[in-house]
């Protein structure tokens, strides 16, 4: 039996701290030498690292400006010298001409070694999800595989154990993007990449020698040279840390990425003393194809089955990748066959097979050393094929001297293909059953006879989007759009739905389909799923992780100005032409100056200084508020209830206060999963206090959803107003459509006790009537009754239905949802209490949208202590008329005077002294032009 220990119960190294539960096997893994060890790695090299990412987004916005990757200049000296070579093979690497992959559970590992193939790639990367448990149980699972103690009984009693010579083991750790985020190093999440190499190389490597191998390695995911140079850099001082002679590591670079392709002899350079040659990564290959290129849309790729290792881009990387490995005297290892055996069905089984033999065929006659298999049961069929064509342990004396290989060759998408339905709907079922899978914990998945992992996932979801994107047109002649993929998304959950029966209830297919439906319109991509979703399947037990005196509730101290480059980096607004191609880059700061210029500036804007982990759905409502120092506490509640999207802008004074306030934000952000998951936080940094319109603009214009509510944090959501919206489908199609802002009744305690706990507040309609016939509650503002009369509280206490309302007050002030896009900003000439928020909601309605109210919902206010109201009635009247002429001529001019949508702007200017002569001259002026 294995008790779970308590979180940093044996992390006694400094400055490391340990997030999740282990238990007592685990923490062998997690001793505290090994644990020194990785930090000393990751404190020596976590910089660069960070460095080098921020390079290949540079890399990519160049890409987007119409520069397209070509061979490097500066390194052409490496690639012409034909003297240089690497290492020569390691003991248990001169043959691998059939090598199995597959994730690093307990029986897989078994049969991976005993499956006669000649090596067994154990994967950290894209066929596990990388949970808490998974890293630490492949980390035991791989100690005891090296030891020769590993064995596993299943449930039915069956054994599994280690045969006589089993696979030399190669381990592929996680990719340079990817944290480790249950260990922080002096606060900051590990290096995934360097958690997964560095665990395993502490336990393992000296036994791998006396057992006379050595460790070995897969590297992915690689975009340069440089990221090759900082593995090397690794490797050395690893071995030498652990007094073991450099050149005993060896790591095979997977190919997988566009950008490496014009790299290969640079990659192999840096490693040279550490390399074992290079392998075709192909499906993310692929996958890295269409994202660099997804602006463009002459690289729109056709339907995945297409896409063959013979088409001219895939063939030009093949041809080069062999002829570079064998220049060098390393291995050019081949990709994977995806296919796995087809049970009860001998003729489908024995054309999948076939496929196998044909790509195995291909790969072993061009001069390949060696391929991967994906299956134990595919292992004899590829061994035949490459005994057969290669009955020596490789073929590195195939020089391929024929191949001339340009940049033309690598981006040539001149071949045959098409893009059909059934190639959309192939990929969305693939991208929903993965991401479930992946969610609950499992990263290789068995989908239409082929062995899906995180690679061909992101071919799914990259083609959908780029076919999105582009509005690319199918094989029967129906244009793909973003609302088509959605469509068909959700008749894929309908299907599954009935597949499943009451199994779905306990599945993860509706986060998976929430995840999925932000990548597939052509707006929204994220880098990589295991980025986008690794937050779903952290099991972090305290959000309060023990830290070394210095690093308690202490931000590190850091000036105003330097903020955003501190927490983000340099940002740059990305400026297209109409080719889709980004010909010019603005520093976000002088957008964002300009953006909120009507403020009293100058104000530093630091957006997403906090961003929000979760995936939300477009469809979804943002809470966009604004909180003060004296409100956090009110915003942590906030989103434990909502439990939804919320945008906030936070002020922070810019004097001597600034410090605390930080570090408060921080304490709050450490103490609340639900901030961390469902808030993004907006800094707003200068000398002015109140500037609230500005902050609202804020909070609304980084909303990542279609539709916001403008909210006071101090009001509790006493009802699920977003389960009351989707009943009321002809609701929904005016807030869609941009025509209705929807009203929630806010009420508020006679007696202010009374409102101070939320617990005790009504939680239907029908308690909230009960509480307003005794007078406890009343509507919120009672004594302003021209701030929320227009709701018309008389008739909402009787109504079933949603009502227009129809006698509106310029001061009218309610808590509105509405669409983000379309509508007004607020005013932010506004500053301080008073009239600010009724400006916001003015200009809404002069813009032709009506107010709806919901019949069942409601807010109620929590009680707190605030400055009265200073109404500037005389400034508000002068802005109101100046407002309703600025709206009467943009309706003039652009023809909507005398339609529809200029009758609230008649019916509540038109009373105006002097109005009707104003506009009456406008209109004739406009007449005449």
């Amino acid at each position: 039996m294995s008790l779970n220990i308590d979180n940093n119960s044996s992390c006694d190294v400094e400055g490391v701290s340990i997030l999740g539960s282990y238990n007592q096997e685990q923490a062998q893994i997690l001793s505290t030498d090994a644990l020194k060890f990785i930090a000393t790695l990751q404190r020596t090299f976590n910089a660069t690292r960070k460095e080098l990412l921020r390079k290949r987004d540079f890399r990519q916005r160049e890409i987007d400006r119409g520069v397209l990757p070509d061979f490097l200049p500066k390194t052409a000296y490496i690639r012409d010298d034909p003297n240089w070579r690497a290492a020569k093979p390691a003991p248990g690497l001169q043959d691998r001409r059939v090598e199995i992959t597959g994730p690093v559970d307990r029986k897989m590992v078994i049969n991976a070694l005993n499956s006669d193939a000649l090596t067994y790639m154990a994967d950290f990367e894209d066929s596990t999800s990388p949970t808490w448990d998974n890293v630490l149980n492949g980390q035991i699972n791989l100690r005891d595989a090296v030891n020769g103690t590993i064995s596993f009984t299943n449930s039915a009693g069956k054994k599994y154990q280690l045969n006589e010579n089993p696979a030399t083991l190669i381990v592929r750790p996680r990719g340079w993007h990817m944290l480790e985020k249950h260990v922080l190093v002096d606060g900051e999440p590990m290096s995934a990449s360097i958690f997964d190499f560095g665990l395993f190389f502490f336990h393992n490597a000296k036994n791998q020698i006396k057992n006379g191998l050595g460790p070995y390695f897969y590297l992915p995911k690689m975009e340069s040279h440089l990221e090759a140079r900082l593995w090397n850099d690794i490797f050395n001082s690893s071995q030498d840390m652990l007094n073991i002679p450099r050149g005993t590591i060896r790591g095979t670079v997977l190919i997988e990425t566009i950008m490496a392709a014009f790299e290969m002899d640079e990659i192999i350079y840096e490693l040279r003393e550490h390399s074992s040659g290079l392998n075709c990564g192909r499906w993310d290959y692929i996958f890295s194809f269409i994202k660099k290129f997804r602006q463009y849309p002459q690289y729109v790729l056709p339907d995945r089955a297409d896409v063959s290792m013979t088409v001219p881009f895939m063939s030009a990387y093949v041809n080069l990748l062999i002829q570079t490995c064998h220049k060098r005297g390393v291995h050019a290892m081949g990709g994977m066959a995806a296919q796995i055996p087809i049970k009860n069905d001998p003729q489908a089984n024995d054309a999948a097979m076939e496929k196998v033999r044909a790509d195995k065929l291909r790969e072993v006659t061009a001069g390949h050393d060696g391929t991967w298999v994906a299956h134990p049961d595919l292992v004899k069929i590829a061994l035949e094929i490459f005994n057969e064509h290669m009955p020596q342990p490789n073929q590195l004396f195939k020089r391929r001297q024929d191949v001339s290989v340009t940049q033309k060759d690598l981006l040539n998408i001149d071949f045959q293909g098409k893009i059909t339905e059934h190639g959309i709907r192939d990929n969305i079922q693939i991208g929903l059953i993965y991401m479930e899978s992946w969610l609950r914990g499992s990263g290789c998945v068995p989908i239409h006879h082929l062995m899906e992992d995180c690679a061909t996932y992101e071919i799914s979801r990259s083609q959908l989007w780029q076919w999105a994107r582009h509005q690319s047109v199918t094989a029967e002649g129906r244009k793909i759009t973003g609302d088509y993929c959605l469509q068909v998304l959700d008749e894929e959950i309908d299907r599954i739905k009935k597949e499943l029966g009451s199994k779905y209830e306990t599945s993860k297919y509706d986060a998976a389909k929430a995840a999925f439906a932000t990548n597939i319109t052509g707006k929204r991509y994220d880098d990589f799923v295991t980025t986008m979703l690794y937050d779903d399947i952290l099991s972090i037990q305290s959000t309060r992780p023990r830290l070394s005196p210095f690093q308690q509730n202490r931000v590190p101290e850091t000036s105003v100005a330097s903020l955003q480059q501190h927490y983000l980096g340099k940002q740059q607004v990305d400026w297209k032409n109409s080719l889709d191609q980004i010909v010019e880059s603005t520093s976000e700061d002088l957008v964002l100056s300009k953006v909120f210029s009507e403020t009293m500036g100058p104000s530093k804007v630091i957006p997403y200084y906090f961003r929000a982990t979760e995936n939300f759905d477009d469809q979804e409502i943002t809470m966009a508020t604004l909180v003060t120092y004296n409100r956090f506490k009110v915003l942590s509640r906030l989103a434990s209830h909502y439990k939804g999207p919320v945008s906030v802008a936070i002020h922070v004074n810019d004097d001597d206060t600034k410090q605390k306030i930080l570090n408060d934000l921080h304490k709050l952000y450490e103490e609340n999963e639900d901030l961390r998951r469902y808030v993004d936080l907006h800094l707003v940094v200068d000398k002015f206090d109140r500037q609230f319109n500005m902050w609202r603009n804020v909070a609304k214009f980084f909303a990542r959803t279609d539709y916001i509510m403008m909210l006071d944090v101090d009001f509790y959501l006493c009802t699920d107003f977003r389960k009351s919206l989707k009943k009321q489908p002809e609701l929904m199609a005016l807030l869609r459509a941009g025509k209705a802002a929807i009203v929630v009744p806010a009420f508020e305690y006679v007696d202010e006790s009374d409102g101070e706990d939320w617990n005790d507040f009504p939680k239907n309609k029908k308690e909230l009537l009960v509480d307003v016939q005794s007078q406890r509650l009343d509507m919120f503002h009672r004594g302003w009754k021209r701030g929320h009369g227009s709701t018309d509280y008389g008739k909402w206490y009787k109504q079933a239905k949603p009502y227009k309302v129809t006698d509106y007050n310029y001061s009218y002030e309610p808590y509105v949802i509405f669409k983000k896009e379309g509508t007004p900003w607020c005013d932010e000439r506004f500053v301080g209490y008073g009239a600010n928020k009724a400006a916001c909601l003015f200009e809404i309605f002069l813009a032709g949208i009506d107010y709806w109210v919901l019949p069942n919902d409601f807010l109620i206010h929590q009680t707190h202590h605030y400055p009265e109201d200073t109404r500037a009635k005389e400034l508000y009247d002068y802005y109101r008329e100046e407002t309703c002429l600025r709206y009467a001529r943009m309706m003039i001019a652009a023809d909507e005077w005398e339609t529809p949508k200029a009758a609230n702007l008649k019916k509540e200017c038109g009373g105006i002294r002097g109005f009707r002569d104003v506009i009456q001259r406008v209109a004739a002026e406009h007449n005449e032009l």
